[in-house]
């Protein structure tokens, strides 16, 4: 679960874990409800498989938003891998 103000509780319509990288929430609001999608990418050490499958999930949460919400696509993505 995640941590939410009171009003923005009571505005949550719902929300969906789609892996352990991806999720959204959906909000009322106006003038239009509003889907947050948080997104963790994987690093540059991540698989060809594991990129491909955060890019389909991705996609496919997008394309389930309704066309009429507005959208907020918050992200980490880690686009190399420093070692210290």
């Amino acid at each position: 679960m995640f941590l939410l103000s009171k009003r923005a509780r009571k505005a949550l319509l719902g929300y969906k874990l789609v892996s352990d990288r991806v999720m959204v929430a959906r909000f009322q609001a106006r003038p239009f409800n509003m889907s947050v999608v948080q997104v963790y990418a994987p690093t540059s050490d991540g698989t060809d498989e594991q990129v491909e499958q955060f890019y389909a999930d991705l996609e496919t949460t997008l394309d389930d938003i309704p066309k009429k919400d507005i959208v907020a696509l918050e992200h980490d993505m880690m686009i190399c891998n420093t070692k210290f």
